[in-house]
């Protein structure tokens, strides 16, 4: 291995790490959320940490949650700027991945497996818009507070929170802004590890 690239990836790794931080913060602040940056970076790293270990991604954001919730007192905000952390995240990647797909089409042998590929971001996608409609949620309270009320109002409560995020349109954008500079960089790291063990990989393999 060539130890300059694996430390130029290593860098870039730290980097995606540290707009992490940064965009939880910003749709913390967004909220008016008490809080102390230092913290929220805390939480996003012991988070991803534990993420790694958990067996599924979503592992981390339920960390994230729980940990911001416990330090600022409010779990409706936490929970809505966790959750609107990861959707903005799935609709920088899909536009990432669009861009990806638009660039590697010309050199693909099997097509249909980017279709197959996006399947699944595009059904979390409408998922994720699902979850923000006024409807979807109060018919799914509903028939939830038909067993159990306490879980339909706190699924009430975290979607109001999420919905408040449309009066910070600004906020959101920067978060997305964000969001495409976290996935670039992830593909760059996955660009230098490449380079570190050898020189038969190109830029466009990686994205």
């Amino acid at each position: 291995a060539r130890w300059e690239w694996l430390a130029a990836a290593f860098s870039v790794m730290l980097a995606s790490r540290a707009l992490s931080c940064l965009r939880l913060l910003l749709l913390v602040r967004a909220k008016g959320i008490p809080h102390q940056a230092w913290r929220v970076a805390q939480i996003v790293l012991v988070s991803e940490f534990y993420g790694v270990f958990l067996p599924s991604s979503m592992g981390g954001d339920v960390v994230r949650m729980y940990q911001l919730a416990r330090h600022t007192g409010d779990t409706a905000g936490a929970a809505s700027a966790v959750l609107l952390e990861r959707a903005i995240g799935v609709i920088g990647l899909l536009a990432l991945g669009v861009v990806g797909a638009v660039w590697a089409w010309p050199y693909l042998d099997e097509r249909h497996l980017i279709w197959v590929a996006l399947l699944p971001v595009l059904s979390g996608l409408l998922i994720a818009l699902g979850a923000l409609s006024e409807r979807w949620v109060t018919v799914a309270a509903h028939r939830i507070g038909q067993r159990r009320s306490r879980w339909a109002k706190t699924l009430l409560e975290w979607q109001q929170a999420v919905r408040a995020y449309r009066h910070r349109r600004k906020a959101m954008v920067q978060a997305f802004v964000l969001a495409i500079g976290i996935h670039g960089l992830r593909v760059a790291s996955v660009y230098l590890v490449g380079r570190a063990l050898g020189e038969g990989i190109t830029s466009g393999m990686c994205v």
